[in-house]
Parts: structure tokens; C-alpha cells; sequence
């Protein structure tokens, strides 16, 4: 308004987007920011950009449990994966039960150490959380905040399963 500039017009010129992308790349080349924080700043912008399908794991590369299994045979595959969350899956590795936590199942052993052939792994499962591959990386970062969760499974339309996506991911 000092200068007679109509504000309208000035807002429509640069967005709050390119303005602090623009301060992030100032900042970055004065070295108040290091690259690897820049990559990441600039990258929040990308979120809404990507869906989960652009950022999940494909269900080829997951690593599933048969629920139906001995619990030996269980606790041997969960200690042989590098994950802490394994899908378990009943009839046919589409139809998961539920996720096993690794830490869940250490506390339940501990728990029953002589026991172990006789632990209700059903009961130490979680509820697998299914999300669509439609939904916008930013909104399942917000979901993944919400409800205190870090695993989710990614569905199709039919309800078909397509992947996974963690929070780290």
C-alpha cells in the first residue's frame, strides 16, 4: 500500500510455497542450512504431490507370516526378517489377520518362557490398518501422527492389497 501497489496483485506474484523455498535456498547457500536439511525442508512440499502408492513397499517385497503356523515356526521367521512388523495371513496371503510386533512378541515370550508352544499369538497381534493408494503422502504422514501409528497396509479400489507404507517411509 506504501508504494501504491495493489495487494491482490503483489500475493498473486510470489505464493507463501515459493517464498519459503526461496528463503530455504538462501539460507542453504549462505550455509545457515546444511544440504541434507534443505533436501528434507523442500521435500515437505513434495507430500501433497505423492500419493502412498508413489512410496510403498509393493506387496512382492513384503514379508508375510502363515498365522496358522506353530508358534516356533512363527518366532523363527520373525527373528530370520529385519522388520519389527510382520503381516500374518490365514488361508491365503491376501487375507492378513493382523501384525505381529516383534516387541510384542519378546515381551509375551519373556513373559511364558517355558510356555512358548502355548502362546495365543492371535491375542498380541494388532489390527491391521488399510489405507487406500489413492491417499496423498501428506495426509497419511498426518493419519500415521493421529493415531500413533507407523505401519499401515495400502489397498486398491477392490480392496485389494497393494503394498505397505511406514512412517519412515
Amino acid at each position: 500500500k506504501l508504494f501504491g501497489a495493489d495487494r491482490k496483485a503483489v500475493a498473486m506474484l510470489v505464493s507463501p510455497q515459493e517464498e519459503i523455498l526461496s528463503s530455504i535456498k538462501i539460507h542453504t547457500k549462505e550455509g545457515l542450512i546444511v544440504k541434507d536439511e534443505s533436501d528434507m525442508l523442500r521435500g515437505v512440499f513434495d507430500l501433497s504431490d505423492m500419493w502412498v502408492s508413489d512410496a510403498m513397499v509393493h506387496r512382492k517385497n513384503i514379508v508375510t507370516i502363515d498365522a496358522d503356523q506353530d508358534n516356533s515356526d512363527i518366532i523363527k521367521q520373525v527373528l530370520s526378517t529385519p522388520f519389527t512388523r510382520v503381516p500374518l495371513w490365514r488361508n491365503e496371503t491376501e487375507n492378513i489377520v493382523g501384525v505381529l510386533h516383534a516387541k510384542d512378541l519378546l515381551r509375551e515370550i519373556a513373559l511364558n518362557p517355558d510356555k512358548i508352544n502355548n502362546l495365543n499369538i492371535n491375542k498380541i497381534i494388532s489390527k491391521p490398518w488399510f489405507v487406500p493408494e489413492t491417499t496423498s503422502l501428506s495426509e497419511q504422514l498426518t493419519a500415521f501422527r493421529d493415531k500413533h501409528q507407523h505401519f499401515a497396509l495400502v489397498i486398491d479400489e477392490y480392496g485389494a492389497l497393494m503394498g505397505l507404507i511406514t512412517l519412515e517411509d
